[in-house]
């Protein structure tokens, strides 16, 4: 069985949903592929590192990435080392400095795909939008997180419609919860991610005051811990509103809500956990925006409702409460939903095609559509 070797890059400093998605790709990759890791730091290189042992792994820090002379040759140097067959860049911001793609187009022999895991808004720097579209024209594919966030890098980079390709995050299959459980006394609205703006949590206290007896359940960390805390006082709802921090391992609490809330400003994809909540059956309310709606039909897989939209939120919260048909035809139909086109072997299966499209040092690997289970 001939080796394929796959060089991958991540230039993030701290583990987010971008490398959580990295690590899973990587751990449901074809054992024919030898990965070796080049990465920003050692924390991120340890992570990936658990989800598939590593050829090599290489730690260049982010802060030499100014220095755009010094830095490419250094990262091509270590991308370049085991004479890749494929080097795969895996992004979480568009106007990122381009370093890791422009070090990937210099290896000899090696096609070179980019993952661009976020929305992101236009740039006023013209000198750097031309040089991003230079670097395109020398990249084999540039694949976004969901069809929203692909036209956008289009737009945004000066690219033609249809230069982006989608690939949706998948995340592990997961035992389902039973369709008819009862709610919670009280309901426990959860929510899991960065707590940061864009994630759009200080929501949360003001919806829990409206809905009287709810409490949440936040799992996650991240700069605005401490502003939730104070708004939770201030609305009065301090002893419902829990946070418990990051985990490692999220899978165990999604059983302890009956439902999740994505009340997010931006999403390049739909949120990594409102997909391992489709997945495990607790109904999602989430936001209509970025690639969001791409996972979740109103009232079918899931309700979306307007950002910053409060009022939405609660009465979407209050109509899953009282519609126990509605609870049990969303749960169901979102865990098909996730089967069918979130899940990480389809994705694993969708990059698998992607790379024997554009190496021939891939063989083996259909890119026509996974037959139906």
């Amino acid at each position: 069985m001939s080796e394929i070797r796959l060089v991958v890059s991540s230039r993030a400093k701290l583990i987010g949903g971008a490398e959580h998605t990295l690590g899973t790709l990587l751990h449901n990759l074809d054992e024919r592929y030898g990965v070796s890791l080049v990465t920003a730091s050692a924390e991120v290189a340890d992570f990936l590192a658990a989800h598939r042992r590593p050829r090599r792994v290489t730690i260049l820090p982010k802060r030499g990435d100014q220095d755009l002379r010094a830095t490419i040759p250094r990262l091509r140097a270590a991308f370049a080392k085991d004479e890749p067959h494929l080097v795969h860049v895996n992004r979480t911001w568009l106007w990122d400095r381009p370093v890791d793609i422009a070090a990937a187009t210099l290896v000899r022999g090696a096609k070179v795909v980019v993952v661009e895991h976020t929305q992101s808004l236009p740039t006023r720097s013209r000198r750097q939008r031309q040089f991003r579209q230079r670097l395109s024209e020398r990249i084999d594919a540039m694949v976004s997180v969901s069809d929203a966030a692909a036209r956008e890098a289009e737009r945004y980079i000066g690219l033609p419609p249809g230069t982006v390709r989608t690939i949706h995050n998948g995340v592990e299959p997961a035992d389902p919860l039973p369709v008819g459980r009862p709610l919670g006394r009280p309901v426990t609205i959860g929510a899991v991610g960065r707590l940061s703006w864009e994630k759009g949590y200080e929501y949360l206290p003001p919806i829990l005051r409206q809905l009287g007896d709810a409490r949440a359940l936040i799992v996650g960390d991240g700069p605005d811990r401490e502003k939730l805390s104070r708004l939770a006082l201030a609305e009065g709802v301090a002893d419902r509103f829990e946070m418990v921090g990051w985990q490692h391992d999220v899978d165990p609490w999604f059983p302890r809500f009956d439902f999740l809330l994505a009340p997010s400003r931006s999403e390049g994809s739909p949120p990594l956990a409102a997909l391992q909540a489709m997945t495990v059956g607790v109904p999602v309310v989430a936001t209509d925006v970025g690639g969001i709606p791409e996972a979740i039909d109103d009232h079918q897989t899931g309700i979306l409702v307007p950002p910053a939209d409060t009022e939405a939120m609660v009465a979407a919260i209050d109509e899953l409460i009282v519609d126990d048909g509605l609870r049990r035809q969303i749960a169901t139909a979102a865990r098909e939903r996730a089967r069918r086109d979130f899940s990480a072997p389809e994705m694993a299966r969708r990059f698998e095609a992607l790379y024997a499209e554009i190496s021939p040092a891939v063989p083996g690997f259909s890119a026509a559509p996974a037959p139906a289970a």
